[in-house]
C-alpha cells in the first residue's frame, strides 16, 4: 500500500529513469499544491456551534470578516476574559486566491462576491453588460482584501495617532518604524515590493518623466512609484490571514462562516441599546446576544442595509416599506461614495515586445508558482506602477491615480479581465480581435475625491435581497467630476506623443464604443462620451454611514464609532469615511479597527492605557 498522500499513476510505458522522474515531479507538484491557500491556516468554523446552542451569547459580536473585522477580533480576544464570535456571510478563501497572478479571475466570483449591480441609468454605465456597472465587494473571509488587486495604500491620516497604527501593523523592511512602540507591535500586515523589469515598465516610467512626472517615494503624492503589495513569499497575504491565522487557537474567540445576518435586535424603544443580532445558518434563524458591543464592519452597502432593515434610517423611506421605525435617521445610505475608473486601450507595436502567451509559457508559470512560489503568478506584473497625478485646483494632492496592465498577444488573461468587467460583447470583441496582432496596454484612470455622491436602498421585491445601488456619477452639480475625468485622460492619451512610446508604438486603440460611433475618434465629444459610457465604480466605496460631529444632521455615526442614539452599536470600516481616500480602502479599514479596540478597551477595562494616546 502507497504511503498516505502520495500519488500512484499507471506508467508502464515508461520505463527506468524517465519513470522514476515522472513519478517524482507529479508527487512534488502533489506535495506544493496541496498548502496553497489551505483551510487549516484559519479558524475552525463554529456555526455548527451555534446551531447547537452550545454557544449563543458573546461580549462582543463583530459582523463581516473583511479587514476591520479581522483586526478588530483580532485586539478584541486579546482579553481572556471577552468572548468575540466573528459573523461572515462567506466561506473560507479557496486556495486560488493566493495566487496573486490570478487575481482578475474573481471580478465576477459568484461564490466569493457579492454581485453587486448599479442600478439602470441612460447616463453612465452604458457600455456594460445589460448597460449596468457591477461592484467588486468580498463575501468571503478576508473580505474584498481576499480577492483584489493586493495594493496596500494608506487612504485616511488623522495625524500623529493613525501614523503609529499604520505603524504598528504594517510589516515591511523599508518602512519607518515607531522604536518605542515595538513591544506591543504585531506588524501583522506583511507588505512586499514586487515588480519586474520590462521594456513596458521602463518605457511607462520615461513617457512620465517626459511630460513632468518624477518619481514618487512616499506611494501617496503627485509622481510615479511601484505600490507596496499584500504579499508574503510569493502568496496573497490578505486581512484573513494577517488577523485571523494568529489567533485560531484562542479558546474565546468563534467565527461563523456561511452566516446571514439579518437584523440588528434593540432593547425597548426607551432604551435604545445594541442587545444583538437574528442570523441565518442553514435556514435556521436563531438570535445571538452581544453582552457588550455589536460591531457592524460589514461594508458601506451591507452595514447600510442592515441598519435600514432593522428600521434606523429615514422615516418616510421606512413607512413607505411597511418597515418599524426604531430611529429617525436620514443619513442612514445616503453619501455613498465611489473611486471611479475608466479604462483606455493602447497597442504597441515594437518588434520587441511581440510576444506570444503559448501553452508552454502557462505550464512554465505554474510550474514556477506550485514549486517554487515565482515566476509571473507570483506577482502582478506591471500593476504595481501607479501614477497620481491632480486635475483640480490644489496641484499637491492627488485627485486620480493611473494603473496599468500588459497583455502579450493572445494573453488569456485579457478575456478574463474584460468579461470580468463585464463590459459590452462587442467592445470585448473588438480588444480581443486587436491582441490577436497586438501586445495591448490598458491604462485605469481612477478618479479618488468625487463630488457625486449615491445612495443604497433595499431591494423593494425582496428585503434581504441584494440592495438597490444608487450610483448618480456625474450629478455633481458644477460637473467637476466629469471634468477631473476628462482631463486625466486627455493627459493619459498624449502620452502616446511622448519619444519613449513613440519607441514602442504606443497607439490609442479605437475600441469603437457603441454609443459614440457617431464622434470623430479622440475628438472633443468623443471622449466626453467615451468616459460617460466606460466609466465604472471599483472595489473602494465609502460614506453610506457617515461620521461627523453631533451638529451634523447627516452623521450617522459619532467620532467614536458609535451610531448615534443608540448606546453599543458601532460601525467600524470605510461607510464612515467621506470619501475612500486616494488608496483602497484595506489600509484604513484595518487602522480603524486597531483605534477602536483601544477604544473599546479604554471602556470595558479599568485604568487601562492606550499606547497610542
Amino acid at each position: 500500500m502507497p504511503a498516505v498522500g502520495v500519488i500512484t499513476y499507471d506508467v508502464t510505458p515508461l520505463q527506468g529513469a524517465l519513470a522514476n522522474a515522472f513519478l517524482i515531479l507529479i508527487n512534488a507538484l502533489f506535495f506544493h499544491v496541496k498548502f496553497i491557500g489551505h483551510v487549516n491556516q484559519y479558524p475552525e468554523d463554529s456555526s455548527e456551534k451555534l446551531l447547537r446552542e452550545d454557544e449563543n451569547v458573546f461580549d462582543f459580536i463583530i459582523v463581516g470578516a473583511g479587514a476591520a473585522g479581522c483586526a478588530l477580533a483580532n485586539r478584541l480576544s486579546e482579553q481572556d476574559q471577552w468572548s468575540v464570535l466573528l459573523i461572515e456571510a462567506g466561506d473560507y478563501p479557496q486556495p486560488s486566491t493566493g495566487v496573486p497572478g490570478l487575481f482578475p479571475t474573481f471580478l465576477d466570483s459568484s461564490t466569493d462576491t457579492w454581485q453587486y449591480t448599479i442600478a439602470k441609468n441612460k447616463q453612465y454605465c452604458q457600455a456594460y453588460k445589460n448597460k449596468q456597472c457591477h461592484i467588486l465587494r468580498g463575501k468571503l473571509v478576508g473580505g474584498t482584501s481576499a480577492i483584489n488587486n493586493m495594493h496596500y495604500i494608506r487612504g485616511l491620516d488623522d495625524g500623529n495617532k493613525t501614523q503609529m497604527i499604520y505603524e504598528c501593523i504594517e510589516n515591511h523592511v523599508e518602512l519607518d518604524k515607531f522604536n518605542n512602540l515595538d513591544l506591543m507591535c504585531k506588524r501583522e500586515i506583511y507588505l512586499e515590493q514586487v515588480f519586474q523589469k520590462s521594456i513596458v515598465r521602463k518605457s511607462m516610467q520615461d513617457a512620465y518623466h517626459s511630460i513632468g512626472f518624477s518619481n514618487n517615494s512616499q506611494k501617496s503624492s503627485i509622481g510615479y512609484g511601484n505600490s507596496y503589495l499584500t504579499i508574503r513569499d510569493g502568496e496573497r497575504y490578505h486581512m484573513g490571514r494577517a488577523f485571523l491565522t494568529p489567533i485560531k487557537g484562542r479558546s474565546n474567540f468563534f467565527l461563523a462562516k456561511n452566516t446571514l445576518v439579518e437584523g440588528i435586535v434593540l432593547n425597548d424603544p426607551l432604551d435604545k441599546r445594541a442587545k444583538g443580532v437574528n442570523v441565518t445558518i442553514k435556514n435556521i434563524r436563531l438570535f445571538l446576544q452581544a453582552r457588550k458591543e455589536l460591531i457592524l464592519t460589514a461594508g458601506p452597502i451591507n452595514n447600510a442595509k442592515l441598519l435600514l432593515l432593522s428600521g434606523i434610517g429615514p422615516k418616510e423611506y421606512l413607512l413607505k416599506r411597511d418597515i418599524p421605525v426604531m430611529l429617525n435617521m436620514p443619513g442612514v445610505g445616503e453619501n455613498l461614495n465611489f473611486h471611479l475608473a475608466v479604462p483606455l486601450f493602447f497597442g504597441l507595436n515594437a518588434t520587441q515586445l511581440y510576444e506570444d502567451y503559448t501553452e508552454t509559457d502557462l505550464v512554465q508559470d505554474t510550474f514556477d508558482y506550485v514549486v517554487y512560489r515565482s515566476g509571473n503568478f507570483s506577482n502582478v506584473g506591471i500593476h504595481d506602477f501607479v501614477t497620481f497625478m491632480s486635475t483640480d485646483a490644489y496641484p499637491n494632492v492627488p485627485n486620480i491615480a493611473v494603473y496599468h496592465y500588459y497583455f502579450k498577444v493572445g494573453d488569456r488573461m485579457i478575456k478574463t479581465w474584460l468579461e470580468g468587467l463585464q463590459l459590452n460583447q462587442k467592445i470585448v470583441t473588438n480588444i480581443l480581435k486587436a491582441n490577436e496582432q497586438q501586445t495591448i496596454l490598458m491604462f485605469l484612470v481612477t478618479l479618488l475625491r468625487t463630488k457625486s455622491v449615491g445612495q443604497i436602498q433595499l431591494n423593494d421585491t425582496h428585503f434581504h435581497g441584494i440592495p438597490n445601488i444608487v450610483g448618480n456619477f456625474f450629478t455633481d452639480p458644477d460637473g467637476e467630476d466629469f471634468i477631473a475625468l476628462t482631463s486625466a485622460i486627455s493627459r493619459v492619451a498624449n502620452l502616446q506623443d511622448t519619444p519613449p512610446f513613440e519607441t514602442i508604438g504606443a497607439q490609442l486603440l479605437d475600441i469603437r464604443v457603441p454609443n459614440c460611433r457617431n464622434y470623430k475618434f479622440c475628438s472633443v465629444h468623443y471622449v466626453k462620451c467615451y468616459v460617460q459610457n466606460m466609466a465604472f465604480p471599483t472595489s473602494d466605496i465609502s460614506g453610506s454611514l457617515k461620521r461627523g460631529p453631533e451638529c451634523d444632521t447627516s452623521a450617522v455615526v459619532k467620532p467614536d464609532y458609535e451610531v448615534r442614539y443608540i448606546r453599543c452599536l458601532r460601525v467600524c470600516d470605510s461607510s464612515i469615511l467621506p470619501n475612500p481616500g486616494l488608496g483602497n480602502t484595506v489600509a484604513s479599514d484595518a487602522m480603524m479597527a486597531i483605534d477602536l479596540s483601544e477604544i473599546l478597551k479604554k471602556k470595558w477595562i479599568k485604568d487601562y492605557m492606550s499606547p497610542f494616546d
